[in-house]
Protein backbone atom coordinates (compact mmCIF):
# COMPACT_ATOMS: atom_id res chain seq x y z
CA UNK A 1 0.00 0.00 0.00
CA UNK A 2 1.61 3.12 -1.42
CA UNK A 3 1.52 6.68 0.98
CA UNK A 4 -1.64 7.79 -1.17
CA UNK A 5 -3.65 4.37 0.30
CA UNK A 6 -2.58 5.16 3.30
CA UNK A 7 -3.99 8.77 3.42
CA UNK A 8 -7.17 8.22 2.19
CA UNK A 9 -7.70 5.40 4.88
CA UNK A 10 -6.95 7.88 7.26
CA UNK A 11 -9.09 10.58 6.42
CA UNK A 12 -11.63 7.78 5.72
CA UNK A 13 -11.50 6.74 9.48
CA UNK A 14 -11.25 10.31 10.41
CA UNK A 15 -15.12 11.28 8.39
CA UNK A 16 -15.80 7.96 10.09
CA UNK A 17 -15.11 8.63 13.78
CA UNK A 18 -16.36 12.71 13.10
CA UNK A 19 -19.63 11.54 11.37
CA UNK A 20 -21.36 10.61 15.08
CA UNK A 21 -19.63 13.27 17.01
CA UNK A 22 -23.11 15.17 18.18
CA UNK A 23 -25.03 12.16 19.28
CA UNK A 24 -22.52 12.02 22.11
CA UNK A 25 -22.07 13.85 24.97
CA UNK A 26 -18.83 12.54 26.15
CA UNK A 27 -17.61 11.43 22.29
CA UNK A 28 -14.01 12.50 23.33
CA UNK A 29 -13.66 10.17 26.27
CA UNK A 30 -15.24 7.73 23.97
CA UNK A 31 -13.42 7.62 21.22
CA UNK A 32 -9.89 8.12 23.00
CA UNK A 33 -10.89 4.83 25.46
CA UNK A 34 -11.81 2.74 21.88
CA UNK A 35 -8.69 4.16 21.16
CA UNK A 36 -6.89 2.81 24.07
CA UNK A 37 -9.13 -0.68 24.16
CA UNK A 38 -7.24 -1.22 20.23
CA UNK A 39 -4.11 -1.57 22.07
CA UNK A 40 -5.10 -3.47 25.00
CA UNK A 41 -4.29 -0.63 27.14
CA UNK A 42 -8.32 0.05 28.52
CA UNK A 43 -10.71 -3.12 28.95
CA UNK A 44 -13.63 -1.77 30.91
CA UNK A 45 -17.21 -1.42 29.03
CA UNK A 46 -18.01 2.54 27.54
CA UNK A 47 -20.72 4.40 29.08
CA UNK A 48 -22.24 6.09 26.46
CA UNK A 49 -23.63 9.72 27.55
CA UNK A 50 -26.30 10.69 24.56
CA UNK A 51 -27.78 14.20 23.91
CA UNK A 52 -31.09 13.20 25.45
CA UNK A 53 -29.45 12.69 28.26
CA UNK A 54 -29.87 8.89 28.35
CA UNK A 55 -27.00 6.74 28.62
CA UNK A 56 -26.16 2.82 27.32
CA UNK A 57 -23.31 0.58 28.62
CA UNK A 58 -21.37 -1.48 25.98
CA UNK A 59 -18.25 -3.16 24.97
CA UNK A 60 -15.04 -0.71 23.35
CA UNK A 61 -15.57 -2.93 20.14
CA UNK A 62 -19.44 -2.15 20.02
CA UNK A 63 -18.47 1.79 20.36
CA UNK A 64 -16.38 1.57 16.58
CA UNK A 65 -19.48 -0.65 14.79
CA UNK A 66 -22.05 2.06 16.14
CA UNK A 67 -19.63 4.91 14.36
CA UNK A 68 -19.08 2.81 11.03
CA UNK A 69 -22.76 2.09 10.97
CA UNK A 70 -23.84 5.41 11.34
CA UNK A 71 -21.67 6.75 8.98
CA UNK A 72 -23.38 4.44 6.15
CA UNK A 73 -26.65 4.80 7.38
CA UNK A 74 -28.23 1.58 8.62
CA UNK A 75 -27.94 3.31 12.11
CA UNK A 76 -31.09 6.63 11.85
CA UNK A 77 -31.83 6.75 15.29
CA UNK A 78 -29.59 5.74 18.52
CA UNK A 79 -30.14 6.40 22.24
CA UNK A 80 -29.71 4.88 25.49
CA UNK A 81 -33.34 3.55 28.29
CA UNK A 82 -31.62 3.00 31.57
CA UNK A 83 -28.42 1.65 30.64
CA UNK A 84 -29.65 -0.25 27.39
CA UNK A 85 -29.04 0.63 24.14
CA UNK A 86 -31.25 1.29 21.31
CA UNK A 87 -30.87 1.15 17.68
CA UNK A 88 -33.19 1.99 15.71
CA UNK A 89 -35.85 1.69 18.00
CA UNK A 90 -35.12 -1.47 18.99
CA UNK A 91 -33.24 -2.64 22.28
CA UNK A 92 -30.07 -4.25 21.14
CA UNK A 93 -27.91 -4.78 24.79
CA UNK A 94 -26.12 -8.06 24.46
CA UNK A 95 -26.25 -10.10 27.61
CA UNK A 96 -24.78 -13.47 28.22
CA UNK A 97 -25.49 -16.19 30.20
CA UNK A 98 -27.28 -19.74 29.59
CA UNK A 99 -28.12 -17.88 25.97
CA UNK A 100 -26.87 -14.97 24.26
CA UNK A 101 -29.51 -11.63 25.21
CA UNK A 102 -29.77 -9.47 22.55
CA UNK A 103 -32.63 -6.83 23.91
CA UNK A 104 -35.81 -9.00 23.90
CA UNK A 105 -35.02 -12.10 22.05
CA UNK A 106 -32.10 -14.49 22.54
CA UNK A 107 -30.25 -17.50 20.77
CA UNK A 108 -28.62 -20.58 21.89
CA UNK A 109 -25.28 -19.85 20.22
CA UNK A 110 -22.81 -16.73 20.35
CA UNK A 111 -22.89 -16.45 16.16
CA UNK A 112 -21.11 -13.47 14.44
CA UNK A 113 -24.21 -13.24 12.15
CA UNK A 114 -26.22 -12.19 15.28
CA UNK A 115 -24.29 -9.20 16.06
CA UNK A 116 -24.12 -8.25 12.54
CA UNK A 117 -27.91 -7.93 11.89
CA UNK A 118 -28.78 -6.31 15.03
CA UNK A 119 -26.06 -3.80 15.39
CA UNK A 120 -25.22 -3.58 12.07
CA UNK A 121 -28.91 -3.40 11.04
CA UNK A 122 -28.51 -3.53 7.04
CA UNK A 123 -32.31 -4.53 6.59
CA UNK A 124 -33.11 -1.79 8.51
CA UNK A 125 -33.81 -0.11 5.41
CA UNK A 126 -36.69 -2.19 4.61
CA UNK A 127 -40.37 -1.47 5.74
CA UNK A 128 -41.03 -4.97 6.80
CA UNK A 129 -43.99 -4.02 8.64
CA UNK A 130 -47.34 -5.61 8.03
CA UNK A 131 -46.04 -7.88 5.70
CA UNK A 132 -45.21 -11.59 5.00
CA UNK A 133 -41.06 -11.75 3.95
CA UNK A 134 -39.68 -14.62 2.25
CA UNK A 135 -35.84 -15.11 3.82
CA UNK A 136 -33.48 -16.73 1.64
CA UNK A 137 -30.60 -18.02 3.13
CA UNK A 138 -31.90 -17.65 6.81
CA UNK A 139 -29.43 -19.20 8.74
CA UNK A 140 -29.76 -19.26 12.40
CA UNK A 141 -32.85 -17.73 12.08
CA UNK A 142 -31.10 -14.13 13.45
CA UNK A 143 -32.81 -11.96 10.14
CA UNK A 144 -36.27 -13.78 10.52
CA UNK A 145 -36.27 -12.98 13.66
CA UNK A 146 -35.14 -9.46 13.36
CA UNK A 147 -38.22 -8.85 10.91
CA UNK A 148 -40.47 -9.86 13.26
CA UNK A 149 -39.20 -7.60 15.52
CA UNK A 150 -39.31 -4.65 13.11
CA UNK A 151 -43.17 -6.08 12.37
CA UNK A 152 -43.57 -8.35 9.52
CA UNK A 153 -46.51 -10.42 9.67
CA UNK A 154 -44.98 -13.19 8.77
CA UNK A 155 -41.45 -14.52 7.67
CA UNK A 156 -40.69 -17.89 5.66
CA UNK A 157 -37.76 -18.58 6.14
CA UNK A 158 -35.55 -20.62 3.92
CA UNK A 159 -32.01 -22.40 4.85
CA UNK A 160 -30.59 -25.40 3.03
CA UNK A 161 -28.11 -26.60 5.34
CA UNK A 162 -29.67 -28.84 7.75
CA UNK A 163 -27.14 -27.53 10.81
CA UNK A 164 -27.68 -23.92 10.58
CA UNK A 165 -31.85 -25.29 9.98
CA UNK A 166 -31.77 -26.68 13.23
CA UNK A 167 -30.44 -23.96 15.18
CA UNK A 168 -33.07 -21.90 13.90
CA UNK A 169 -35.71 -24.27 15.15
CA UNK A 170 -34.62 -23.91 18.40
CA UNK A 171 -33.76 -20.26 18.42
CA UNK A 172 -37.56 -19.83 16.82
CA UNK A 173 -38.78 -22.02 19.69
CA UNK A 174 -36.67 -20.11 22.75
CA UNK A 175 -38.48 -17.13 21.59
CA UNK A 176 -41.84 -18.32 20.97
CA UNK A 177 -42.05 -17.40 17.35
CA UNK A 178 -43.51 -20.51 15.94
CA UNK A 179 -46.85 -18.47 15.08
CA UNK A 180 -44.57 -15.68 12.81
CA UNK A 181 -42.11 -17.40 11.56
CA UNK A 182 -42.22 -20.46 9.25
CA UNK A 183 -38.74 -22.36 8.99
CA UNK A 184 -38.35 -24.54 5.44
CA UNK A 185 -35.13 -26.87 5.04
CA UNK A 186 -34.79 -26.08 1.42
CA UNK A 187 -32.79 -23.81 -1.51
CA UNK A 188 -34.52 -21.25 -3.62
CA UNK A 189 -33.82 -22.58 -7.30
CA UNK A 190 -34.64 -22.15 -10.86
CA UNK A 191 -36.75 -24.96 -11.39
CA UNK A 192 -38.57 -27.59 -8.66
CA UNK A 193 -36.60 -30.12 -7.47
CA UNK A 194 -33.79 -31.74 -4.76
CA UNK A 195 -30.21 -29.55 -4.70
CA UNK A 196 -27.23 -31.16 -3.31
CA UNK A 197 -25.82 -29.79 0.15
CA UNK A 198 -23.01 -30.18 1.98
CA UNK A 199 -23.04 -31.05 5.20
CA UNK A 200 -20.91 -28.36 6.70
CA UNK A 201 -20.50 -27.09 9.83
CA UNK A 202 -23.37 -24.07 10.80
CA UNK A 203 -20.22 -21.20 11.24
CA UNK A 204 -18.76 -22.25 7.55
CA UNK A 205 -22.25 -21.18 5.79
CA UNK A 206 -22.36 -17.96 5.74
CA UNK A 207 -21.88 -17.91 2.17
CA UNK A 208 -21.78 -21.33 0.27
CA UNK A 209 -22.24 -22.27 -3.30
CA UNK A 210 -22.98 -25.80 -4.00
CA UNK A 211 -22.44 -27.08 -7.36
CA UNK A 212 -21.86 -29.87 -9.17
CA UNK A 213 -18.30 -30.09 -8.80
CA UNK A 214 -18.93 -31.52 -4.70
CA UNK A 215 -17.37 -35.01 -3.88
CA UNK A 216 -20.15 -37.36 -3.22
CA UNK A 217 -19.06 -37.13 0.76
CA UNK A 218 -20.94 -35.81 3.53
CA UNK A 219 -23.64 -34.80 0.91
CA UNK A 220 -27.39 -34.28 1.35
CA UNK A 221 -30.63 -33.33 -0.33
CA UNK A 222 -32.82 -30.97 0.40
CA UNK A 223 -35.75 -29.40 -1.83
CA UNK A 224 -35.20 -26.82 -4.34
CA UNK A 225 -38.05 -24.80 -4.49
CA UNK A 226 -38.87 -21.89 -6.94
CA UNK A 227 -40.00 -18.35 -6.10
CA UNK A 228 -43.35 -19.30 -7.04
CA UNK A 229 -43.63 -22.64 -5.08
CA UNK A 230 -42.89 -20.42 -1.83
CA UNK A 231 -45.52 -17.45 -2.57
CA UNK A 232 -48.17 -20.28 -3.15
CA UNK A 233 -47.40 -23.18 -0.84
CA UNK A 234 -46.80 -20.63 1.85
CA UNK A 235 -49.94 -17.84 1.09
CA UNK A 236 -47.47 -15.29 0.49
CA UNK A 237 -49.98 -13.17 -1.16
CA UNK A 238 -52.70 -13.99 1.10
CA UNK A 239 -53.92 -10.26 2.22
CA UNK A 240 -52.15 -8.09 -0.16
Amino acid sequence: MNMMDLFRQLMRKIRIALSARHLFENYAELLFKYVLNHFNLYKNSLRMKFADGSYANVEPWLFGRILHNYYHGYIRKIKGADGDLVINDLVVTIKRNKYVHVGSVKFIRDRAMIYETFIKQTYSVVDVRGKTVIDIGAYVGDTAIYFVLRGARKVIALEPNPFAYQEMLENIKLNHLEDKIVPVNAALARERGKIRVRERDVNKVASTYYGAQEQLNHLTYVDALTLEDIVERYSVLEGV
